[in-house]
């Protein structure tokens, strides 16, 4: 990956100016990984990377008889409630998280070769925010199982979520769900087993408090 400069505007104005600035040798990014992607795989080499994340008001996605639709540039979609999410209904359980590896990957390997790197700090930021990314995947893959009665299927997804991502916040969810699943299937015993793992595990962190 060729050497870049990273910039980080605050503002739309600024953000705008940096890209007439510096012209066709900057790249403007808006939270995807596929310029990150392309430029590992040398398929681009900007010497500036704009990154939007840092200025407001460019998230969400609107819809209006008058103004009709609209979606910020950092919009995602997992807008919550969203007119994408009323149009575009899909099964979670289909969704792809391959990119989400394949970036948390190519960071892993920033922060591996070059740990000095004024750009590790932020590769790091975003290497923890993947994980959230994918344990919440699972997560919400798990939950929408268990709202069709696929206990089985949902049992499966949070098991990996503990497996995994068992240093996620989304650990003590999926044995909840995982619990709740196996009340469902009139499996007391495993139940209560998840249950007691529950509580050994509220334990620690009051022990850790």
């Amino acid at each position: 990956m060729k050497a870049f400069e990273y910039l980080l505007p605050r503002t739309l104005e600024e953000a705008v100016a940096l890209k007439k600035q510096h012209g066709t040798s900057a790249v403007v990014m808006a939270g995807s990984t596929d310029i990150v992607v392309r430029m590992r795989d040398n398929l681009m080499q900007p010497d500036y990377v704009i990154d939007l994340k840092g200025v407001p008001g460019l998230g969400g996605v609107t819809f209006s008889e008058n103004d009709g639709l609209h979606i910020g540039a950092l919009a995602t979609m997992n807008e919550n409630d969203s007119f994408i999410s009323w149009l575009l209904p899909e099964d979670m359980s289909e969704r792809d998280a391959n990119a989400a590896r394949e970036a948390f990957d190519i960071y892993k390997e920033l922060v591996l070769r070059f740990p000095q790197s004024r750009f590790a700090p932020d590769a790091r930021r975003r290497m923890h925010r993947l994980v959230l990314a994918q344990a919440q995947h699972e997560l919400r893959t798990a939950q929408y199982y268990y709202e069709r009665h696929a206990y089985v299927a949902a049992i499966e997804r949070a098991q990996r979520v503990v497996r995994e991502f068992q240093n996620t916040p989304m650990r003590d969810d999926a044995l909840e769900l995982i619990r709740t699943c196996y009340e469902e299937l009139k499996m007391d015993d495993l139940a209560k087993d998840t249950q007691r793992l529950i509580d050994i595990n509220k334990g620690r962190e009051k022990t850790v408090r």
